[in-house]
């Protein structure tokens, strides 16, 4: 998904953008918060990636890359479910990122997560 090594994107920590400045935070209705820290866009999903909630993921992410090319750290950690649907929107995000020579990286994926990942040929 990246040209860094899977395993050190899930050591990211989550950023602390604590100063209104260097950042700018968009709510988006859902079950996903996006943001801009630095070079970055920065999601945080919660709950499930399913077919009935990953178009809201998918807004939020084209959201970010149509306002402006950075790199994107989706934050999984804590998602309970994924089905093909999601990991659809999140191999369409890693391929629209990655075609602007930027970086995409999953954090925090839990095992089930990591396995659905892995099955769909998203993760090494």
């Amino acid at each position: 998904m990246n040209n860094h090594d899977p395993q050190a994107c899930f050591l990211l920590p989550w950023p602390e953008v604590t100063d209104a400045q260097t950042r700018d935070a968009l709510e988006i209705e859902g079950r996903f918060v996006g943001l801009k820290s630095h070079d970055a866009w920065i999601v945080k999903a919660v709950g499930e990636i399913t077919a009935s909630t990953s178009t809201k993921l998918r807004k939020t992410i084209d959201g970010m890359c149509d306002a402006e090319a950075l790199s994107m750290i989706v934050d999984v950690e804590d998602i309970s479910a994924i089905d093909s649907a999601g990991l659809g929107v999140l191999a369409s995000a890693a391929k629209r990122v990655g075609a602007k020579g930027l970086s995409f990286c999953l954090v925090g994926p839990s095992a089930s997560v990591r396995q659905a990942l892995r099955a769909a040929g998203l993760l090494e």
